[in-house]
């Protein structure tokens, strides 16, 4: 019996911050093809917020899922801060590319203490900056699992830990132009 309970509590521990998520993906539109090789310019989005609350580097940490993302297939990536005239910076860079994300949810919850599911929802977009009105996007929703959630997350995970590896094939599906509407 208590190898069974040291069992339990050693899985609680390993998994404290896991996240199993539950996700959709919506609003498919464009047709840019990125080819290999290319640079891309990516904007780091602003820092996600709920209910007035502001999550400090969450921009950051979903800006760097999408960088390796994009790194994954060979492209040349540059990270950008959001300013005022980021297409400008883009553009003295030489990207041909612009990938730009919008965090447009961000809900953390202690989920596997309070039953209530973290949430995230990110637009990402896709922009040729020789054809400025080319734009290819989609927007990615996911929350935790909350079965799971009870069982795993008891260390309170951030909602960008919610963008896995089918968060990472959808981007790459952006810039390779298989996302359509």
């Amino acid at each position: 019996m208590s190898k069974l309970v040291l069992f339990a509590a050693v899985t609680i521990f390993l998994n404290g911050c896991a996240s199993v998520a539950d996700s959709q993906l919506s609003e498919q539109t464009g047709s840019i093809v990125v080819p290999p090789k290319a640079r891309v310019c990516l904007v780091t989005p602003a820092d996600g917020s709920f209910e007035g609350k502001s999550y400090r580097d969450s921009g950051m940490r979903v800006g760097q899922k999408i960088e390796k993302a994009i790194a994954e297939e060979s492209y040349l990536v540059d990270v950008l801060p959001r300013n005022d005239d980021f297409v400008s910076d883009c553009r003295i860079r030489n990207a041909k590319y612009m990938v730009d994300p919008e965090i447009l949810l961000y809900e953390n919850r202690a989920s596997g203490w309070t039953g209530m599911p973290d949430q995230i929802k990110v637009k990402v977009s896709l922009q040729s900056l020789d054809h400025p009105g080319e734009v290819s996007s989609f927007v990615y929703s996911a929350d935790s699992n909350m079965a799971a959630s009870f069982f795993f997350e008891w260390g309170n995970a951030a909602p960008y830990e919610l963008l896995d590896s089918k968060f990472k094939e959808t981007v790459q599906d952006l810039l390779a132009g298989k996302i359509s509407g």
